[in-house]
């Protein structure tokens, strides 16, 4: 897992979403696991976002 806090809220939310898929994971290590997930994804998303900008595959709107 990656060395993030989450509040109270966010693991939560997570269980809850966890409760709507798969509620036997429906617990806390799981949320956690599920909102550091979500975290890398961002990174990763943010990175291709600025790789797809300098290689002209995403136009910047400068108006």
């Amino acid at each position: 897992m990656i060395n993030t806090k989450y509040t109270e809220d966010e693991i939560n939310w997570a269980i809850e979403e966890l409760k709507k898929k798969h509620p036997e994971r429906a617990n806390r290590e799981q949320a956690i696991k599920l909102l550091d997930t979500m975290q890398s994804l961002t990174g990763i998303v943010v990175k291709k976002i600025a790789k797809d900008k300098k290689s002209v595959k995403l136009k910047s709107n400068l108006n």
